[in-house]
């Protein structure tokens, strides 16, 4: 059982400390709204509290995504920049994500992600996008502020457009 303290916690920063196996007890914390859990050694999905809002994962080893993902109900921010994903089709299901943040990781297409209807910005910097559909979709999402592909093969095509 976790101290009062920590149950009670609602943000908390494990960034940096070489985590590789989930924090035992970490999804029974109910009241945790931020998560910070970014240069570890995390190489999947563990089960997070449905309580949290803000998620990020960023510089760490994550090469998909799992069932437990389903369980951030919540979720409005997601930063998994930096990891090794190349199909990001369950997170299609979140959609309470406001922020999402895939910079360099091995994404090829964006597509899964046209569900995200209340997405305001999206980072996709440095991945291996290169179709002309992608770009052309998200033209259309009306949610979508911000938008970044640098670095990405698709980005010769928005010169001929």
């Amino acid at each position: 059982l976790l101290p009062t303290i920590i149950s009670r916690t609602q943000v908390l920063d494990f960034s940096e400390n070489n985590f590789k196996l989930p924090i035992p007890n970490i999804s029974i914390m109910k009241f945790l709204k931020r998560l910070n859990l970014s240069y570890n050694q995390i190489n999947e999905f563990w089960l997070f509290p449905e309580s949290v809002e803000i998620l990020l994962l960023n510089s760490n080893s994550i090469k998909f995504c799992n069932d437990h993902v389903l369980n951030l109900k919540n979720l409005t921010t997601l930063d998994l920049s930096y990891n090794l994903f190349s199909d990001i089709s369950l997170l299609s299901d979140l959609i309470t994500l406001k922020y999402l943040f895939l910079k360099n990781n091995h994404i090829v297409s964006s597509l899964p992600l046209q569900k995200l209807i209340n997405l305001y910005e999206l980072d996709l910097e440095s991945n291996e996008i290169s179709e002309f559909s992608d770009l052309k979709n998200w033209e259309r999402h009306n949610s979508i502020s911000i938008l970044n592909m640098k670095g990405n093969p698709i980005i010769k095509y928005v010169f001929l457009y």
